[in-house]
């Protein structure tokens, strides 16, 4: 039996039964879904990794750079969705926020309440609410770039790639995976996590990211057939066992 994780293993965010169990049974078989989720525990028994991957397909290609700021996610404090507000009243440039507001979760909610709504005009900064697939591929694909100012150790993160897929750049904090998933200069750029200014500068550079090269990064790196093709490989060695 093959294990796969899909969330971090901080010990603050897994709690003292997952914990338990998972040293527990380390000597299990254990695949990462990147190099940066083992870290908490590289003790663990890991046999493989193997990248998420998207139906590139579903996620239509624009060569076109838009005007727009877009940043994606839930409205929770790690991920980021108030820097992404102060970089685009700084660069005077309009951003589109789109995600998911968790209203059943106080903290959460209480952030959005205070932090996020009082900052949204709908003329610079607008909400655009929790969106379909068609709508998100138009968001992506229209978008000057994706700002990706996650503040966590991000075990993966689907919302780059996807962003990729439409060729456009990603531009994020050097957080978790993405320092696997993000190439600087060429699929976008990394940029010390909490660094604004960073942020700021690499925008004036955003227009040196060939917007084909991102499509391709993903094609190649991050699509169904290539995460497929990996798992097999994996489970084939242990058939061979």
């Amino acid at each position: 039996m093959l294990h796969t994780h899909h969330g971090t293993l901080k010990s603050q965010s897994i709690g003292k039964e997952k914990q338990a169990t998972l040293d527990y049974f380390k000597k299990a078989n254990y695949i990462s879904i990147s190099r940066s989720q083992r870290e908490p525990m590289p003790y663990l028994n890991w046999v493989g990794n193997v990248y998420n991957g998207i139906d590139v397909d579903s996620f239509y290609f624009n060569a076109r750079k838009g005007q727009y700021l877009l940043w994606m996610g839930r409205f929770t404090p790690k991920k980021g969705s108030k820097e992404a507000i102060i970089i685009a009243n700084k660069t005077k440039r309009k951003l589109i926020l789109a995600g998911k507001i968790e209203k059943n979760n106080r903290n959460d909610y209480n952030f959005y309440k205070k932090e996020i709504k009082p900052l949204i005009d709908n003329k610079n900064i607008c909400y655009v609410g929790e969106v379909s697939q068609g709508k998100k591929v138009q968001l992506y694909k229209n978008a000057l770039c994706l700002l990706n100012t996650i503040k966590w150790d991000e075990p993966f993160g689907l919302i780059p790639m996807e962003a990729n897929a439409c060729g456009t750049p990603v531009i994020s904090f050097a957080e978790g995976a993405l320092n696997e998933t993000i190439k600087n200069g060429h699929n976008g750029f990394l940029i010390k996590p909490n660094n604004l200014n960073g942020m700021i500068k690499s925008l004036k550079d955003i227009d040196k990211i060939d917007r084909l090269t991102c499509r391709k990064w993903v094609e190649d790196k991050f699509s169904v057939s290539r995460m497929v093709t990996d798992y097999i490989k994996v489970y084939q060695k242990f058939v061979k066992k």
